[in-house]
């Protein structure tokens, strides 16, 4: 959408702006607002595509471009907002055709973008969520606070090209696993904050790439180059021939040649056990081709919150909860794998 467009559509759409969305816009507290209707546009998403609607059918950010639309019609839209309803737009294109956990994950995006926005533009200092679109602690749950906690350790060396591995400044082996080691080894990738992990560049996401620098600084490798032939993992130069792993192929790498490897299936409340305990588990779907890190919890399992993870992809977090980022129904796809 150019500036052309953009004014085309406010002359046009202005007038049917909601009373509300006008009234808080005339207010002046343009990022509360914006914040508010964002929540509410994703809450909605959620419940509508977790309950069974299709994608097609649900409404993208519908209150955020009421908000951005009035505020443009009354002179006040600043570059900033113009550049948020223009990428708004361009998400709700993208989802068109995305399925029900990927319409999620753009919600959740939107979210955490909404959440920047009314950062810059309040006055009053704001705390950004750890999770792009998630509180570190799902809503009306306590405890976790330890692990999602901004992290000053030492950082892993992370090249923006994600063929190539990662240089992890903390190593954790089987000789000295417990939850501290565990949190350290998995937070130096800064996954909140690194390019190489940063959802949408040049049109991946990319969780396989996390779980693979993370389990490489484990001492527990799920490859990105495998052999072909025997499922070996191939190491960086070394990849003439190798094939490739997405967070699918990973899933089917850990089901056929993970125990050779020391992984081994197991429920997700043993999942979350071992993590506790300091042990290496992962979460992977084959639904939506999505791998996650189960981390040390800071709440006692509950099947309906799930796994505690760590994840790269279109929702990048430090700390969230599976529940938070599968519908129930999505859950029901994931298979889990913890390392001796």
């Amino acid at each position: 959408m150019n500036i052309t467009d953009l004014s085309s559509a406010v002359s046009i759409l202005s007038a049917t702006t909601p009373d509300r969305t006008a009234r808080q816009v005339s207010g002046g507290d343009f990022s509360s607002a914006l914040a508010e209707a964002v929540s509410r546009d994703a809450r909605q998403n959620a419940v509508a595509l977790s309950g069974g609607m299709s994608a097609d059918s649900a409404a993208y950010g519908g209150d955020i471009g009421a908000m951005l639309l009035a505020t443009a019609a009354s002179g006040g839209v600043s570059e900033e907002h113009l550049a948020m309803f223009m990428l708004l737009q361009m998400m709700q294109g993208i989802s068109s055709g995305a399925s029900g956990a990927d319409a999620m994950y753009l919600s959740a995006i939107s979210a955490a973008l909404s959440e920047k926005l009314a950062g810059a533009t309040s006055s009053a200092p704001r705390e950004t969520p750890d999770a792009a679109g998630y509180d570190s602690v799902a809503p009306g749950r306590t405890g976790g606070a330890e692990y999602a906690a901004p992290y000053s350790g030492a950082r892993a060396i992370l090249p923006d090209a994600e063929w190539v591995p990662a240089t992890p400044a903390i190593v954790n082996t089987a000789a000295n696993r417990s939850p501290e080691n565990y949190n350290a080894a998995v937070r130096q990738f800064d996954v909140t904050s690194a390019t190489r992990y940063a959802p949408g560049r040049n049109g991946h996401t990319y969780c396989n790439i996390f779980v693979w620098d993370v389990t490489r600084a484990l001492g527990c490798e799920i490859p990105h180059y495998i052999d072909p032939a025997s499922g070996a993992p191939r190491e960086y130069p070394d990849t003439a021939g190798a094939n490739e792993l997405n967070a699918l192929s990973m899933g089917r790498w850990l089901a056929s040649y993970g125990k050779r490897y020391g992984w081994t299936e197991v429920t997700p409340e043993q999942a979350q056990l071992r993590a506790n305990l300091g042990h290496p588990a992962v979460a992977v779907s084959s639904s939506v081709s999505h791998i996650s890190m189960v981390v040390p919890a800071g709440t006692p399992y509950n099947p309906s919150l799930g796994v505690a993870v760590a994840q790269a992809g279109s929702v990048v977090t430090n700390y969230s909860y599976l529940g938070n980022i599968y519908s129930d129904s999505g859950l029901q796809s994931v298979r889990y794998f913890a390392h001796e």
